[in-house]
């Protein structure tokens, strides 16, 4: 019997690899213990020739990872590594007082960032060391700005750090100072050149006012107030979230958001700044992001009208604004409605997850509203331009939790709260550049994660299509989303689903890609999550890593005090591991 499988098991295998359109590539395998280099953290950068990884201690608390840093240099083919660079707790000892704060890769330059709090001056230092592209280090420590950290006199003033690489890797260090309730935010920026050479520097007045809530929620000098952009368009953009209080708060209609988006633009060198607020007469929007070139600046999201729903929960459409970026003028607006018959056409093959106006206690407007209008859980994920026109990749994001309490012998009770995170669909629209739908398309999928908000789709391009890596708990053909139709624990970690999109018309085609071969040996089995994808340049790379326990830890079991404490350090594990790219195939 086992002759008659092999053979046919063979066959199968081949068939699924020729079908497929994605090359998956793997590095030679590593190994993973804190007493060397420690485990595999995350990819954090690439240039033209070369990906970067940082290693730190694995270990039970945050705090206790970075005791150990190093970098590692990859070639971005083969994943071989090609230099590396010892940052912390390796003997030397001249990092213990400051803490990991950020690296950028140019070209030609690597950039390790790291903070250290004078506590006699009440300052948070700010310094920097650099490394060749093989990361041999070229210049020691040097510090390059401060702020203040915490003062009674003086507060505490956010970190901010950004650059652009096709902005000729302009680097931009700033400041947002601390203000008092009831003062207008102000920030300091310094913009330079690669080499830290001045470009320009000012102080600007935001149109912000810092309020006890506001203060309260970024109280910690690891969260600025706004998020920050250094654009292509060579301006800084800060973006926030305006809530209405107070008199304003009661002129609001029924169903009318009291947040909304608020978007400025600061010209580096003169300071000056225009300002956007991205509310409109009885509409709410949601998922609000940006995307600015040189050509212009872009705002889409969904809306809800509140004509349609009085709640103005629902999802009616999607909103498509361009600016001028010199004027910062409005020079279109668009408000691109669903309806019945477009939704009942892109959920034709996934009716579980189309709204329906049903309900035994809703209104005939509101039962409209659900015919016309997406899941409220949708979250844009991906965005990609195509010559003048957009394309959103889109999922529903469900977080829920789940409580489980227990009670011992002695009646005493214990609750412990687990979360969770569903991923359902993926659904991508085209818009054009007047902002019209030109195409949209539905792939039916879902998955679970032990965690909230994940984003797990993956968006490469070749040529005029869209490579897309996303999660799936259930077959690639299930009609239906129940345990029959379920991927067994050997398909999750076995294969990943993907789905290839036609620009064009949106069509797509799905697949799967078999990881390892049918007689693989276990220790050199692979396994891909695409909830752990890392994009850079147009190419997926991701990593699997398994630990287990050193041989000399079980003797701990003796004194079962000791084998508490080895058992949860991280000293105890060591791993195994590889590194893969993921790419069209040529």
């Amino acid at each position: 019997m086992k002759k008659i499988i092999l053979p046919f098991l063979m066959v199968a295998f081949a068939l699924i690899t020729r079908a497929q359109s994605i090359d998956v590539k793997w590095s030679e395998q590593y190994t993973f213990d804190n007493k060397q280099d420690g485990f595999f953290d995350q990819f954090i950068g690439s240039n033209n020739t070369y990906i970067y990884g940082k290693f730190s201690n694995l270990a039970s608390l945050p705090k206790k990872q970075n005791k150990k840093i190093k970098l590692v240099a990859f070639d971005k083919v083969t994943m071989k590594r090609v230099g590396e660079a010892p940052l912390r707790g390796y003997g030397k000892g001249d990092k213990d007082d400051y803490d990991y704060y950020k690296t950028i890769t140019l070209n030609n330059l690597i950039y390790v960032f790291w903070t250290n709090v004078d506590k006699r001056k009440d300052v948070l230092e700010l310094y920097v060391e650099t490394f060749d592209p093989k990361l041999k280090k070229i210049n020691k420590l040097k510090k390059v700005y401060e702020i203040n950290s915490g003062s009674k006199a003086l507060g505490t003033d956010k970190l901010i750090l950004i650059y652009n690489q096709t902005l000729n890797d302009k680097i931009l260090l700033a400041k947002e100072f601390s203000a008092k309730e009831n003062e207008n935010l102000k920030i300091e920026y310094k913009l330079l050149n690669p080499d830290f050479s001045f470009v320009t520097s000012k102080q600007v007045t935001l149109p912000i006012m810092v309020t006890k809530k506001r203060k309260g929620l970024f109280s910690s000098a690891e969260y600025s107030s706004c998020s920050y952009e250094l654009a292509d368009d060579g301006n800084l953009y800060v973006q926030e979230s305006i809530k209405i209080t107070g008199d304003e708060k009661k002129q609001l209609k029924k169903g009318e958001a009291s947040v909304y988006p608020h978007i400025m633009q600061i010209v580096m060198e003169t300071g000056s700044l225009k300002e956007y607020h991205l509310k409109f007469p009885k509409k709410n929007t949601f998922n609000f992001s940006s995307l600015i070139t040189k050509n212009g600046v872009r705002l889409y999201g969904f809306f809800s009208d509140l004509d349609k729903d009085e709640k103005g929960s629902d999802s009616h459409g999607i909103f498509y604004i361009t600016l001028d970026s010199k004027s910062f003028q409005v020079k279109d607006t668009k408000f691109s409605y669903f309806d019945k018959p477009f939704l009942d056409q892109l959920y034709a093959a996934d009716k579980e997850n189309q709204k329906k106006g049903r309900g035994l206690f809703k209104s005939d407007k509101a039962k409209a509203s659900d015919d016309e209008s997406l899941d409220d859980n949708y979250v844009i994920e991906e965005v990609i331009e195509d010559g003048n026109d957009i394309l959103l990749f889109c999922s529903i994001m469900n977080n829920w939790s789940r409580t489980v309490c227990t009670t011992d012998s002695r009646g005493s009770r214990t609750c412990q709260t687990y979360y969770y995170c569903t991923k359902s669909n993926v659904t991508s629209f085209r818009l054009s550049g007047s902002g019209d739908i030109l195409w949209a398309k539905n792939l039916d999928r879902s998955i679970t994660y032990s965690r909230w908000n994940v984003y797990d789709l993956n968006v490469m391009r070749k040529e005029s299509s869209y490579y897309v890596v996303y999660g799936s708990s259930y077959q690639i053909n299930a009609k239906k989303k129940n345990r029959k139709g379920a991927k067994s624990g050997k398909q999750l970690t076995d294969r990943f689903e993907y789905a290839v999109f036609s620009g064009q018309t949106g069509d797509y085609k799905k697949a799967e890609h078999q990881i390892n071969s049918v007689n693989a040996k276990k220790a050199d089995k692979k396994f891909i999550s695409a909830d752990n994808i890392q994009v850079y340049d147009n190419k997926m790379y991701t990593d699997c890593v398994k630990t287990k326990i050193k041989p000399l830890t079980w003797l701990s079991c003796l004194c079962p005090p000791v084998f508490y404490f080895v058992f949860l350090s991280g000293n105890s594990r060591k791993g195994t591991g590889y590194f893969g790219t993921i790419a069209p195939l040529k």
